[in-house]
Formats: structure tokens, sequence, C-alpha cells
């Protein structure tokens, strides 16, 4: 079943990819359609309540590595929905599989698992195909090195959230997780640089339904990721077989943004971060 959860949560996680970077070039300000699409995920996370019976273990370690959870998650997409207005989703979308990286060294350290050869050939050619994504990039591409590292920066927090979720969902169940880390980054994002609810209702009320399914797309693929957590399926498997949607956000964004700029190249570097996704996930 652990498997089963992580491909619906990897299927699942490249349309909410798709649709970030459609309500990003909808909207004027990215960081009011992070506001409206985590509270609004947040808020999805109630009904499952009704599937999995409400728990909180409150002491002294849950809470700290949930502080720690939601300020990751709230850098996370603050950071990645700015990328999305410098990067073609599809660039976007091989830059993320970066997060593989820091979950298969965390795995390492924090639940001692082991470092096959598989897994160091799949962690080279992630890091292969995002050498080649940006090998001879010319100045009037869209991918821009601010983009990048705001990209990359997005994707070593989304990787802390990660190692941080296994290690603390024995805590909480699911929806008490997911809406805990889900809409207190949206308030926090709200409070700390929006300031504005007129910003919020001028992005929200022309794309309610955007929102809404962008929402409910990441509630669910973030739950069917935690569930895989649940299962005895090895952390540094369940992690790289989500971020095994990378070659569908590539798909996705040829066919329902035509981004056939550097059409080869991107086809390439998924194909060749795919097969490293794929090497973590079987060693």
């Amino acid at each position: 079943m652990g498997v089963l959860f992580a491909s619906l949560s990897a299927v699942l996680y490249s349309l909410w990819f798709l649709f970030s970077k459609i309500s990003v070039n909808k909207t004027k300000d990215p960081i009011a359609a992070v506001v409206v699409f985590q509270v609004l995920a947040g808020l999805l996370f109630l009904p499952l309540s009704l599937f999995d019976t409400p728990k909180a273990d409150i002491n002294a370690d849950s809470v700290l590595l949930t502080v720690a959870a939601i300020l990751c998650y709230t850098f996370f997409n603050v950071l990645g929905f700015k990328s999305f207005k410098y990067l073609d989703v599809s660039v976007a979308g091989i830059l993320s599989q970066t997060t593989v990286i820091v979950t298969f060294i965390g795995g390492l350290i924090v639940f001692n698992e082991d470092a096959t050869s598989m897994k160091v050939i799949g962690v080279l050619l992630v890091i292969l195909g995002n050498v080649i994504i940006h090998i001879n990039s010319d100045a009037d591409t869209k991918v821009k090195m601010k983009g990048v590292i705001l990209r990359l920066a997005a994707s070593l927090m989304l990787a802390l959230g990660i190692l941080i979720d296994a290690k603390n969902l024995e805590n909480f169940s699911i929806p008490v997780y997911g809406f805990l880390t889900y809409l207190i980054p949206g308030l926090i994002s709200y409070i700390f640089i929006v300031k504005s609810f007129d910003k919020i209702k001028a992005d929200f009320s022309p794309n309610k339904l955007l929102f809404l399914v962008m929402s409910a797309m990441a509630t669910s693929g973030y739950y069917f990721l935690l569930k895989s957590f649940t299962t005895d399926l090895d952390k540094t498997i369940s992690a790289p077989i989500n971020s095994s949607s990378s070659m569908l956000v590539v798909i996705w964004g040829i066919i329902f943004l035509k981004e056939t700029d550097k059409l080869t190249k991107k086809i390439i570097a998924g194909i060749i971060v795919f097969l490293g996704v794929v090497l973590l996930g079987i060693a």
C-alpha cells in the first residue's frame, strides 16, 4: 500500500504543480495566491477527520517538530510560488527533484538507512539532469538565475519538511497534521508578507474554481504522502516515488502551457532525473 499511496501522491502533486504555475500567471501577487491556496488546503483537511480519528499527542518534541515543519512549509510555498514568475513549470519541476538529494541524506542520518550503490547512482543522475537543463542557457530564456535560486531554496525547505513529517507523524492523525501544516503557514504568509485582505480578494474572486481545484490536489497529494509514511515503506523510497512526478510535470507544461522552448533539453533532463528517482525508489 505504501507504493500505491506514494504513487497517488506523485500524480496529484504533478497536477498541483501545474495549477500552481497557472495561478501565478493569473494573479497579481504570487504570495496572495500562496495564502489563498494554503488556507483552503488546510480547511479541506477537516472533512478527512471523518475517516481518521483525530489525534494530537502534545509534548515538547512534537511541538518543536511541528513548529519546524510549519516554518519549512511557509518558506517552501512562498519561495516556490515566487520562482514560478521566472521559470517554466517544466524546468521548475525538474529543479524540484533536488528535494530527493536532501531526503536521501536525511534518511541516512535520521533513520539510519543504507546508502546503497544504486541510491548513490540515482542521486548522481538527479544532479546530472539538473546540470543538463542549464547548460548553455541563453540570457533570453526563462531559466533565470533568480528563479533557479528560489526553486532550489524551496526544494531544500520541502525536503526538510518531508523529513520532519516522517519523524513527527506518529504524534498526530493525518487530518490534524495536514490542517496545521497548511493553514498556519498560510496565515503566517498573510500576517507578515501580504498584510492586505484586498489583495487576497482581488486574486481569489475571479479564480475561485482554480484555487479550489489546486487546493484539493494539494490536500489529497499530501494526505497520500503522509499515508505512505504510516506503512512499512522505506523513508528514502516513499519520498523519491512522490518526486517521480518530474516527467509528468514536464509533460503537463508542454501540453497545457505550450512550453516548447529548449524542448529536447527538457525531455532529456527530465528522463535522466526520472531514472535517478526510480533508482532511488527501487534500491
